[in-house]
């Protein structure tokens, strides 16, 4: 079982401004290095918008490299439906000094179904990540991570982001 929450500070009013988000994901190991599962989130805008966020997966780990599929549905207040979305991530995790990891790890996320006829939204992200994770105590980590995330947006100049993150994990 995963539990997560992030608030994401963001300066654009136009996307919504500051967002909060909280998700819980349940796995199953189903063979060697091989975990199905799934769980739900939702998010919460400055802007007043709320999203419902489902999700499916599959993880496969061959160490060092791990990949999950994972298959979301993302349900908008007052959307005309469903959204479906196709993420597809690649990650590499290589110890660098005693309880420090660097992670790298590159996603494509495709859109299949929009929540409305909106031509600004568009249908595929790429997103790279490089962090640095290190191990402060027993069950406690630090981490320290770039992304970059873009969004290539045919008859629109392209959007790329640059997040910053700051990440604290515990294990239970």
């Amino acid at each position: 079982m995963t539990l997560d929450a992030s608030l994401r500070l963001r300066d654009d009013a136009v996307r919504g401004g500051d967002e909060r988000q909280a998700r819980i994901t349940l796995e199953r190991k189903i063979a060697d290095g091989v975990f199905l599962g799934g769980g739900a989130g939702v998010w919460e805008g400055d802007g007043g918008f709320t999203e419902f966020r489902p999700h499916q997966q599959l993880i496969v780990i061959r160490e060092p490299l791990l990949t999950r599929t994972r298959l979301e549905q993302r349900v908008f207040d007052g959307a005309d439906r469903v959204e479906i979305r196709f993420r597809q991530q690649v990650q590499l995790a290589q110890g660098v000094a005693p309880r420090t990891q660097a992670v790298v790890s590159g996603e494509w996320l495709r859109l299949l179904q929009k929540r409305c006829d909106d031509p600004m939204l568009f249908r595929t992200e790429w997103a790279g990540r490089a962090a640095l994770v290190t191990q402060v105590g027993e069950r406690m980590f630090l981490g320290a991570a770039y992304i970059a995330i873009l969004e290539p947006r045919r008859g629109f100049p392209d959007r790329l982001a640059h997040v910053p993150q700051v990440t604290v994990d515990f294990v239970f």
